[in-house]
């Protein structure tokens, strides 16, 4: 009997120690940071973005983003562009996308450069935060299509007249966030200046989207 005590005692001292090793086991300060955005997608049924699901109608979202700081700008044919400050820049346009009135896209458009090295600069810090948090892109392209520009003016020209291709696209399980240098200003004062756009895509509500364009043909 006392060896059979003996036995169980040393085998429960054995499983302390074995769990008390396991919870001291460090977790980097850089796997924190990418680890937390993707479980907090994960437990949202939707994308998120600024903490808040890409869903809802769009004066549910639109509420959201006043409350936000954002102020409502003008409306749009199939949603509305707001304006505000996003990731530390100042004079942002924040265009919201909807499908049937239901939120799938909200996309920021950075401030307008007129400088190619400019607009490149924003990109490629935008892009090195970006994979900080999220972790390695699932795709990249840079295409200026007909031929490679001469020089930097050349390139912005390109990007004016839609004849470029730059962007990096991270896939998440809700969705997707494409940076991109491209042109998006509100209706009535467009004038495709380059600038950097970063879009966040909700999943579930594009496929209603895309859907809704089968049904059409």
């Amino acid at each position: 009997m006392k060896k059979l005590l003996i036995t169980i005692l040393t085998a429960l001292s054995a499983t302390t120690i074995l769990a008390q090793d396991n919870m001291s086991v460090p977790v980097s300060s850089d796997t924190a940071r990418r680890v937390a955005p993707l479980e907090a997608d994960i437990r949202a049924e939707h994308m998120l973005f600024k903490g808040e699901q890409i869903n809802g109608t769009l004066e549910y979202f639109s509420q959201k983003l006043e409350r936000k700081g954002f102020s409502f700008l003008i409306p749009e044919p199939s949603g509305a562009t707001f304006y505000g400050k996003f990731a530390g820049y100042q004079d942002c346009y924040v265009l919201v996308e909807t499908n049937n009135n239901i939120v799938y896209r909200v996309s920021v458009a950075f401030p307008r450069r007129h400088v190619w090295d400019d607009v490149s600069a924003d990109f490629e810090y935008l892009k090195e935060m970006l994979i900080k948090k999220y972790g390695t892109p699932a795709d990249s392209l840079i295409d200026f299509r007909t031929h490679e520009p001469r020089d930097n003016y050349s390139k912005l020209m390109k990007v004016k007249n839609n004849l470029c291709d730059y962007y990096i696209k991270f896939e998440m399980p809700r969705g997707t966030i494409t940076l991109s240098i491209g042109s998006m200003e509100p209706s009535p004062v467009r004038r495709y200046n380059p600038c950097v756009v970063l879009a966040y895509e909700d999943k579930l509500n594009a496929q209603k989207e895309v859907t809704k364009a089968y049904d059409d043909l």
